[in-house]
């Protein structure tokens, strides 16, 4: 969607102009990183947590790492099927990107 192309051959080229657009319009937040994530918004978005919304950003924290544990060892397990293999072919330029963001998450944190 990032590239206007809504059907048809993806190809490297599409890949790189996605690549351009998130790093000159985007704010990285990676849910991995939740904590990080959610203070670098509000840092660019100047938002301020006040009362009962600090409460529920640090549950939500709380329950995003909770379910981390599971999540990694389910996908831990997926890896090794021919299901995940088909998947992470046909996805390939989706992966692509997800590592990009993951840099682009690691570049960021001195600008915030």
């Amino acid at each position: 969607f990032l590239t206007g192309k809504m059907g048809g051959t993806l190809d490297e080229t599409h890949v790189q102009t996605a690549k351009d657009i998130m790093a000159a319009k985007f704010v990285v937040g990676i849910y991995h990183n939740l904590d990080a994530s959610l203070q670098r918004f509000e840092d660019y978005f100047h938002w301020k947590a006040v009362g009962s919304t600090v409460h529920c950003r640090d549950d939500a924290i709380l329950r995003a790492q909770g379910l981390d544990t599971g999540i990694a060892h389910l996908a831990e397990q997926a890896r090794e099927t021919e299901a995940w293999t088909y998947l992470s072919y046909n996805n390939r330029f989706d992966m692509e990107l997800y590592t990009y963001s993951k840099k682009l998450f690691r570049e960021q944190k001195q600008m915030f």
